[in-house]
């Protein structure tokens, strides 16, 4: 039932994504300084960037957006609100795992750091957030 009911949602998200890969990749000078000035304004704001990135993609947009197609679950302002939060507090634990595995097993982007990362976020993050966030979506629900 949640796919059926979130289809086109999760259809226009991914379609942004692609675009946005679509623009990172094809669109060579023209696009190159403003993503580097992502990059920049990443740097210096830290997991802030993080927090509000992760909030306004995973929270705001899709509620807006679930919102705008009707589809947003009754209470529409608390459900907003759950999502918006949940969305934000995530960017912060996300930023905090990257940056205790750049801790951990250092920034390079050799085969053996990146496959020591994947490892580590597939067998040791990945089991606990699955826990995080299927209590917190139950809890939201009930």
């Amino acid at each position: 039932k949640s796919w059926r009911t979130n289809r086109i949602p999760a259809a226009v998200s991914s379609l942004l994504c692609v675009a946005m890969m679509a623009i990172y990749y094809g669109g060579g000078d023209a696009t190159k300084s403003a993503f580097q000035a992502v990059g920049e304004l990443r740097s210096e704001t830290g997991p802030l960037f993080s927090m509000l990135s992760m909030g306004l993609s995973g929270g705001v947009f899709p509620s807006m957006l679930q919102a705008a197609l009707g589809i947003l679950p009754q209470p529409r302002v608390s459900n907003a609100t759950f999502n918006i939060s949940f969305w934000t507090i995530n960017g912060y634990v996300v930023d905090s795992l990257y940056a205790l595995q750049v801790w951990l097993f250092g920034d390079g982007a050799d085969a053996a750091t990146v496959a020591k990362k994947l490892l580590f976020e597939e067998f040791a993050y990945v089991p606990f957030a699955n826990i995080f966030f299927a209590t917190s979506f139950r809890w939201r629900d009930h």
